[in-house]
């Protein structure tokens, strides 16, 4: 009886994390669907335009990065026409501890928009060197899940990575999720 709890419970876990991942993936399978090819490398900061003239529901960034430092850090941040800001990427060594990082169809906020108009895209680096290859993007609304509800599933998928990073690190701190994570 023990095995099989243990085979079921270890079963389950497996799942939870492949169900975890597609929190951070766009279905660019749909039917309104866009995609837009980049091929940016690069080592600095920088900001780009999209060149996306419509209304956006959906959007997400699919690369590769390459960490040149053991303190690396990266954010992708989508600007809409308005000026509101919404988080694409971010990734730091309690995150993804590797030296090589391959990303396909990622997105935190910007996983279910409100058909906003894309300005531009900030991408800050340290330590790293980003390549983006392409960037899809939705039309029309599809998920049915709220943006507040979605983002407090992310922020526990974060939050677990990060306590993962720690225990395996023999550090101190546990992360929690605060107020200012859900903004």
């Amino acid at each position: 009886m023990s095995k099989l709890f243990i085979i079921l419970t270890s079963l389950f876990s497996f799942f939870l994390k492949m169900e975890a991942s597609d929190i951070f993936r766009l279905n660019v399978y749909d039917s309104s669907a866009k995609e837009t090819i980049v091929n940016l490398e690069t080592s600095k900061s920088l900001e780009l335009n999209p060149k996306i003239n419509c209304k956006v529901y959906g959007l997400s960034i699919s690369g590769n990065i390459a960490r040149t430092d053991n303190n690396y850090f990266i954010r992708i941040i989508l600007t809409d026409t308005t000026g509101e800001e919404y988080l694409i990427f971010e990734t730091y060594k309690e995150l993804l501890d590797q030296k090589f990082i391959l990303f396909e169809n990622y997105c935190e906020e910007t996983k279910t928009l409100d058909g906003i108009q894309p300005e531009s895209i900030k991408i800050i680096v340290y330590g790293a060197t980003v390549n983006i290859e392409r960037i899809n993007y939705l039309t029309e609304k599809k998920d049915n899940i709220s943006k507040e509800n979605l983002r407090a599933i992310q922020i526990d998928d974060i939050v677990s990575r990060i306590n993962e990073y720690n225990l395996s690190h023999n550090k101190l701190w546990r992360a929690g999720k605060t107020s200012l994570s859900m903004k």
